[in-house]
Parts: C-alpha cells; structure tokens; sequence
C-alpha cells in the first residue's frame, strides 16, 4: 500500500509508549496532527495567494506607467546622446541620473568546444574544474576497493516511521 507522506526520523523528545495500541495511537494523533498542519498551511497558502492577486492588480498600473516613462527616457537620451554625453557618460538631475555604460560580456557558442580548443591551447586558467567523488558510483563498490579510494562505507540503523493519512481522514474520531 502507498503511504501519502514520507519517511520521518524524529528528534527523542519523547510521549511514553508503553504498548502496541499506544504506539498506533501514536502514529494516529501524529497524523492527525499533521493533517491540521496541512489545512492551516493550506489556509495561509489561499490568503497569501489572494493577497498577492490584489497586489499584482494594484502595481499592474504603476507597473505599466513606470515602463513608458523609462522607455521615454532611454528615447531621449538615444536621440540626444551626442549632445549629453560630449564630455561625460551621466546626466545628473535633480530626481535622479541616467547615462550609457559599456559592458562587456562573454557569449560562448559551445562550451564543448571553447573547452576543448582551452586544453588544445594549453590555457587552462580559462577552465573551471568541479571534481566530485560520485557517491552513487563510490557506493556500488566493495569496502577494499572504497578503502584503496580513502572511503569507508558508513551503516547505521535509523529509526523511521510513516503515517496513514487516508486511513485517519476516511475513518471518524
């Protein structure tokens, strides 16, 4: 049967169990728990969600006003760019500054490629390494070959626990 929850492993700040009944009692008023948790974090989600529509349709104007304005800026400053910008590269004004400032990136095409043509080259400070041993892989292998690699395959016993969500929501108290 598939559990609706995953697997837990609680911090020891104990309610005694003394029996089985007590410990399935247990598991129960955990998930009972848990699902008022969902429905006050459902709840919460909902009210933000409203919130955030009404914001969203309250800035949409303001939103849209500020964007012509910019794009009326950035026209005028185009049109008049070698009038404004003889001697300097920012026009200071009393509500602010605008200007043009040269930036400069890095398109590469394929860094397949770039990388490959770098090692050709023997330009290697233009290569970021990120080595990692592959856990996954280091854990298929058996403990003298982890020890040849300075590994140790660690085996502990953790404690875990699920809960029966739909068990608990389709029965009544």
């Amino acid at each position: 049967m598939a559990r609706s929850t995953k697997r837990v492993k609680p911090v020891v700040n104990m309610v005694p169990v003394k029996t089985i009944e007590e410990a399935d009692n247990s598991l129960k008023e955990i998930a009972l728990r848990k699902i008022e948790l969902k429905r006050i974090d459902a709840d919460a989600q909902e009210a933000i969600d409203l919130v955030k529509e009404e914001a969203s349709k309250k800035a949409e104007k303001f939103k849209k006003e500020i964007k012509e304005y910019e794009e009326g800026i950035v026209a005028y400053a185009q049109t008049n760019q070698n009038e404004l910008f003889q001697k300097k590269k920012t026009v200071t004004l009393t509500f602010g500054e605008f200007g043009f400032r040269k930036s400069t990136s890095i398109y590469v095409k394929s860094h397949e490629a770039t990388v490959n043509m770098l090692k050709q080259l023997g330009k290697k400070d233009a290569i970021i390494l990120s080595e990692k041993a592959n856990k996954d892989i280091l854990s298929t292998y058996s403990d003298k070959e982890l020890e040849e690699v300075h590994c140790k395959r660690r085996v502990k016993d953790s404690f875990w626990y699920e809960i029966d969500e739909e068990e608990i929501t389709n029965k009544p108290n």
